[in-house]
């Protein structure tokens, strides 16, 4: 093999382990051990995923996301480590809707204080295209009390945070009608008071 045609060969198998290289980051990136993939970030120190659930599929309005809570996570959000004061990453994937008509879909994650008390409170997205996804970092204490059906405004203290939550459900709703069956993905971390 002449000098020339040496170099050259290195030169392609450079370029093909280059390629190979980042070909290999890129699939890690989207499939991290911690289950963050495009467009997620890694979790800091304190973070949790509160909720994460496969692809679900909704056939009313309510559906219960117990199967899909983080067991580690306490209900009291105030101690040791104060999740109330923290915010919240709520990331909704809205894969496919029966009736795409029905748009502006809303899609909450609500839950009750788990001290016996009937208070709601709930936040989630709002969908004007039949799918889509909605990720957003909001304080913790931003979500919605819920008095008779309807918002009633920030949460803030007003809230029972020693005790803060019982099962949480998705709830789900078009402007124009059901948009049953839905099919979604949800994702909540919490980030603690720094």
């Amino acid at each position: 093999m002449k000098r020339g045609d040496a170099n050259r060969l290195i030169g392609l198998v450079f370029t093909f382990l280059m390629l190979a290289c980042a070909q290999e980051t890129d699939e890690r990136a989207a499939t991290r051990s911690d289950g963050a993939g495009a467009g997620e970030s890694a979790l800091a120190p304190g973070d949790v995923v509160w909720i994460d659930t496969p692809v679900l599929e909704h056939t009313r309005d309510f559906l219960s996301l117990a199967d899909y809570l983080n067991p580690a996570l306490p209900s009291n959000w105030l101690s040791p480590i104060n999740y109330a004061d923290g915010e919240v990453s709520v990331r909704i994937e809205l894969i496919e809707v029966a009736r795409p008509s029905s748009v502006p879909i809303y899609y909450l994650v609500g839950w009750s204080p788990d001290d016996g008390s009937e208070r709601y409170i709930r936040g989630g997205a709002r969908f004007d295209q039949a799918s889509g996804v909605v990720e957003e970092r909001v304080p913790v204490k931003s979500f919605q009390k819920v008095v008779n059906g309807r918002d009633a405004g920030d949460v803030n203290d007003d809230w029972n945070w020693s005790k803060a939550f019982r099962t949480p459900n998705g709830d789900t709703w078009g402007s124009n009608g059901a948009p049953y069956p839905l099919k979604v993905k949800v994702r909540l971390t919490l980030h603690p008071r720094p």
